[in-house]
C-alpha cells in the first residue's frame, strides 16, 4: 500500500538529510582528515586514557542515594603513554580518592604488581590467553596526584613479543584511613601495547611533490620484515604550531621498499586557504595485525620537522573526492528519495 503523503514526505526528507550529511563527511578521501587544535586523540594519539573505577563498600550503600557518588572511592591506574618500545620504561601512576566531585586524596599501600601478556589462543583466534611475565613489589614514590613507579618490560623476558600487556596493581587503604572504611584488597588494571623489536624504521628522509593535484609526502623507510603497514603523517603550518591535516598509508611493504607515499588531497588546502609551506611534524607507523589483537609491532615515531615546498592553490585540485562506492551510495539514496516522492504523490487525493 502506498505511503500516506505526510509520511512519505517525512521519510524522504530524512533520507535527504542523511544524504547531505554523507556528502559533507566524504568530501575528502577516508585516508585524509582536516585537523583542529582540539583533536587531541589524533594530535596525541599515544596518550593513555584512564577511567576512574568507583568502589563502594557496605556502609556507603546505607546512606541517601543522592550522596552516594561523594561517599564512593575511586581508583585510577594510568600509564605515561599507551604504546611502548623495548627500550622504554613504563611509568605507572595510581591515584585513589573519595568523592566524584570533591576528590579527597586517600593514602593506600601497594601490595604487589603483576604483569601478564595477552596472547592469541592457537585454536581460537579471538580468545586472548594471559601469561604472567612479572610479579613483584617495586618501590613507589609520592607524586602530585597519587603514587608513581616504573617497570622495565625489557627485563621481563619478552624477547620477540609484541602485543598487549596487562598491568595489575593490588592495593589496600593505609591504616591511617578511618577504621570504619574497609575496602579490603583491590586490584586496578592498565593495558598497554609493547613492541620488543620493530619490524621497520623511519630513516628520517622526507620529500614532497605535487601529484595529480595533491600534496604527496614521501617518507623514507627501512623494512626488516614484509607485512601490511599503517603509516601516518601529521602536517602542521610553516611554523609547526598549528595542526592542519592527518593522512595515512595502509598497504603491503616489502624489504625492497625504501619509501612510503602519503597523499594529502588537494581540496583540503582550499578549505584551509593555505598553500604552504607546511611542516611534516610527526610520522607514526605500525604493522596491521589481522588477528583479534588488531595492532602488530610499532615503529618508533619520527619527528622530521621538515618544511615542504610552497604550492600555488591553483595547482591543487579543488574538486571533491569521488569513488565508485561513494557514487553508488549517493545514487541509491537519490533513487530512494525519488521513489518515496512518487509513492507519496500516488497516495494523495
Amino acid at each position: 500500500m502506498p505511503l500516506a503523503v505526510g509520511e512519505a514526505l517525512v521519510e524522504s526528507a530524512a533520507i535527504q538529510r542523511e544524504l547531505e550529511d554523507y556528502k559533507r563527511a566524504n568530501r575528502l578521501p577516508p585516508t585524509v582528515q582536516r585537523l583542529t587544535a582540539d583533536m587531541t586523540d589524533v594530535l596525541d594519539d599515544n596518550r593513555y586514557h584512564a577511567t576512574p573505577v568507583p568502589i563502594l563498600w557496605k556502609e556507603a550503600l546505607e546512606g541517601a542515594a543522592e550522596d552516594l557518588p561523594e561517599r564512593a572511592f575511586f581508583a585510577v591506574l594510568t600509564a605515561d603513554r599507551f604504546r611502548f618500545l623495548h627500550d622504554e620504561p613504563v611509568t605507572l601512576r595510581l591515584q585513589v580518592y573519595q568523592g566524584r566531585q570533591s576528590k579527597r586524596e586517600v593514602s593506600f599501600d601497594v601490595i604487589s604488581i603483576k604483569v601478564v601478556v595477552m596472547e592469541r589462543s592457537p585454536d581460537e583466534e579471538r580468545r586472548a590467553l594471559e601469561r604472567v611475565v612479572y610479579e613483584g613489589a617495586p618501590a613507589w614514590v609520592a607524586g602530585p596526584d597519587g603514587m608513581l613507579t616504573a617497570l622495565d618490560p625489557a627485563a621481563m623476558g619478552l624477547g620477540g613479543f609484541h602485543g598487549y600487556l596487562k598491568v595489575q596493581v593490588r592495593w589496600r587503604l593505609s591504616r591511617s584511613e578511618p577504621a570504619s572504611v574497609d575496602l579490603g584488597e583491590r586490584v586496578s588494571d592498565a593495558i598497554v601495547h609493547y613492541t620488543d623489536e620493530p619490524w621497520a624504521r623511519f630513516t628520517g628522509r622526507v620529500d614532497d611533490a605535487l601529484v595529480d593535484g595533491s600534496l604527496r609526502v614521501r617518507v623514507g623507510v627501512e623494512v626488516k620484515r614484509a607485512a601490511k603497514y599503517h603509516v601516518s603523517v601529521l602536517l602542521f603550518d610553516a611554523a609547526g604550531k598549528i595542526p592542519l591535516a592527518y593522512a595515512y598509508f595502509a598497504d603491503e611493504l616489502t624489504t625492497a621498499d625504501r619509501h612510503v607515499d602519503v597523499d594529502f588531497y588537494g581540496l583540503l588546502f582550499h578549505d584551509a586557504k593555505a598553500a604552504g609551506p607546511f611542516t611534516v611534524q610527526r610520522v607514526d607507523g605500525y604493522v596491521i595485525d589481522g588477528s583479534s589483537l588488531d595492532r602488530g609491532p610499532q615503529l618508533a615515531s619520527a619527528y622530521p620537522q621538515e618544511r615542504t615546498s610552497v604550492y600555488d592553490l591553483d595547482d591543487l585540485r579543488s574538486d571533491e573526492w569521488t569513488s565508485p562506492m561513494k557514487d553508488r551510495w549517493i545514487a541509491a539514496a537519490e533513487l530512494e528519495i525519488r521513489r518515496r516522492a512518487v509513492n507519496g504523490s500516488a497516495a494523495g487525493p
